[in-house]
């Protein structure tokens, strides 16, 4: 908020949730974000090892990942 804009016009410049802005905002530094991002929970954690695996026998094509994935029970989108 160098420039004193409204939490609400950062939102809207960067389309990002006004709780988002909001958090950026008060962060009093980058580890305090990143710690918040990697200890959340994620519908893909059970399928990471799969993942992992399949792309190192060499697919890196995301769609036919993804179909795997929601063959296996995954719900999420690409």
């Amino acid at each position: 908020m160098a420039e004193g804009k409204p939490l609400g016009a950062i939102g809207r410049t960067l389309r990002l949730d006004h709780s988002t802005v909001r958090r950026f905002a008060r962060a009093g530094s980058l580890d305090e974000l990143l710690v918040k991002a990697t200890s959340r929970l994620s519908i893909l954690d059970e399928h990471k090892p799969y993942l992992h695996a399949r792309w190192l026998e060499g697919c890196h094509d995301i769609p036919q990942l993804h179909r795997e994935l929601v063959e296996r029970g995954f719900t999420g989108s690409v």
